[in-house]
């Protein structure tokens, strides 16, 4: 329920106060709430460790490094994300042998949580990449309402933005 039910009381009540216009259409309304969920069901076990390091890392006194991630557009580097995700997937690679050495049929209890974690690194490295946000966008997924329709202030900035500079004269 705490995961499943704000998403579909979302889609509900943009669906009852027909909203969907805003989303790019019923449609796609409903396509982007699959493929959102789908991609939030694969990236749960990595937020999951993520979240547990962190715990354990401020429990044991360890100095922690909390930085802001940025805000502008930017593509996560394989070497990145080698570096920052191998570790998590080698544990689970150990922990699928030993499970495969006791019962391999095992191994479909691991498969929910295991499968996401061996996933990481491309996923981390496919979805931060901006062309991918770009053809999603084109294909109409994942829309926002400023997307569909910018509000005035922004259609204002970026028609002010695209305009040439005119040189100011300095009074004499």
């Amino acid at each position: 329920c705490m995961l499943f039910l704000p998403r579909i009381l979302g889609i509900a009540a943009v669906l009852l106060n027909r909203q969907q216009h805003a989303y790019g259409g019923t449609a796609s309304l409903l396509r982007s709430a699959l493929l959102e969920t789908l991609i939030a069901l694969l990236q749960a076990p990595i937020r999951m460790v993520a979240h547990s390091l962190f715990v354990v890392i401020a429990l044991t006194g360890l100095k922690l490094e909390w930085k802001s991630p940025p805000r502008e557009a930017a593509a996560v580097p394989w070497r990145h994300a080698l570096r920052q995700l191998a570790p998590m997937s080698a544990v689970i690679v150990a922990l699928a042998a030993g499970i495969a050495l006791i019962d391999a049929s095992a191994l479909v209890w691991l498969l929910p949580v295991g499968l996401p974690l061996l996933l990481s690194i491309p996923m981390t490295v496919l979805t931060s990449k901006v062309g991918v946000g770009t053809a999603m966008r084109a294909q109409n997924y994942l829309l926002i309402p400023e997307e569909t329709r910018s509000p005035a202030v922004l259609r204002r900035a970026w028609l002010h933005a695209s305009q040439p500079v005119k040189p100011r004269l300095k009074a004499a």
